[in-house]
């Protein structure tokens, strides 16, 4: 029973990580790639010339309006060359953690190969014992890989139903 427990523990937790991948990847990245002083100053300049620009008459003085428009234009392609680093980054962080658990289950699987994680009565599976006790054969025994199965498809479940309750809270 408490390998059953550990096992659960440890498989939700890297289902968890596979399923929530995204989501954890840009709370983490949020607070990782912050944007630097470089990028804030880059903001700040920006918004002052849209401040200036706001104040000037587009047909009175255009020259000067497209002087501050070219500026404004240059300093807005820097900060998006910085966001699209950040944006890679992030993307290959969030690559790494899907594919790092996704491993981890597999290679999970693959070491307990012929352990019963738990016996339970033989007519509780009766249509599907030889599935539910794969790999290890144990009539009335839940296998590993049924089990890492499971702890998945519950995960996955509870990731749809925040994703339905938090889109009705809307």
């Amino acid at each position: 029973m408490l390998l059953m427990i550990i096992v659960f523990l440890i498989v939700v937790m890297f289902a968890v990580l596979q399923k929530f991948a995204t989501e954890i990847t840009v709370k983490v990245g949020n607070c990782i790639f912050s944007p630097d002083d470089a990028e804030l100053d880059l903001r700040a300049q920006i918004r002052d010339l849209k401040d200036q620009q706001a104040q000037i008459s587009m047909i009175d003085e255009f020259a000067r309006y497209m002087k501050l428009q070219r500026q404004i234009d240059k300093f807005l392609s820097q900060v998006k060359e910085s966001k699209k680093e950040t944006y890679y980054a992030g993307y290959w962080c969030e690559n790494w953690n899907t594919c790092s658990a996704w491993l981890h289950n597999a290679g999970f699987g693959a070491t307990l190969p012929k352990s019963t994680l738990m016996l339970l009565p033989e007519r509780w599976f009766f249509p599907v014992q030889r599935f539910v006790s794969f790999p290890s054969g144990v009539s009335g025994g839940v296998g590993i890989v049924c089990w890492i199965l499971v702890c998945n498809s519950v995960v996955m479940r509870a990731k749809r139903l925040l994703a339905i309750s938090s889109s009705k809270s809307m």
